[in-house]
């Protein structure tokens, strides 16, 4: 009977220190789903005739904010407003044309975009036009798959500009618009 009072003592000693315990489950947090749309301008400019090389670094953080981008869950694509465009073509010398432009996304391979004119023949694309096509498409979702899994994506385009570009002149840009429904905790503030 002795061992049976110190077992029940003990038992009820540990449960007591047990729901007497601090609540260490930390801060307080909800799960928030929000669309955002932005914007990446990549600069296109260079000497006629030569192939020309453009690395960057897109951040997350640059897309759903720095309060919001360490604590992501997920991202889900959204079509609508998700688009590549070369823009500012069209304030360029005449027949000014951007060939073989090519992007790279993070360490896949390079994917052909094409050659954009203002005013194209043949296979070239229209500069100054919203491309939304499955190759476009596939290239955003690949941008927001490297987003969601290291929180930045190394993009690089190569492109051959058949007239002298520089920004201080001619402003041309690849426009990448990403447009998804992003999926991240926020922490109570008490």
């Amino acid at each position: 009977m002795k061992t049976f009072n110190s077992l029940l003592l003990a038992v009820i000693a540990g449960l007591f220190v047990t729901a007497c315990g601090s609540d260490d489950k930390g801060p307080d947090k909800t799960e928030s789903t929000k669309t955002f749309n932005n914007v990446y301008r990549i600069p296109i400019q260079g000497i006629a005739g030569s192939v020309i090389s453009t690395p960057d670094t897109l951040y997350l953080s640059a897309i759903m904010g720095a309060d919001n981008a360490p604590n992501f869950i997920s991202s889900e694509f959204q079509n609508s407003k998700s688009y590549l465009k070369v823009e500012g073509l069209d304030k360029a010398p005449a027949d000014t044309k951007i060939q073989n432009l090519q992007i790279k996304i993070g360490n896949n391979s390079y994917n052909p975009i094409g050659t954009f004119a203002v005013n194209p023949q043949g296979s070239e694309k229209a500069s100054e036009i919203e491309l939304t096509s499955d190759a476009e498409v596939n290239i955003i979702k690949a941008v927001l798959k490297e987003l969601g899994d290291k929180e930045k994506v190394a993009i690089n385009i190569t492109f051959t500009p058949t007239q002298t570009i520089t920004l201080a002149t001619t402003p041309v840009y690849l426009d990448l618009s990403i447009n998804a429904s992003f999926r991240y905790w926020v922490y109570d503030k008490n």
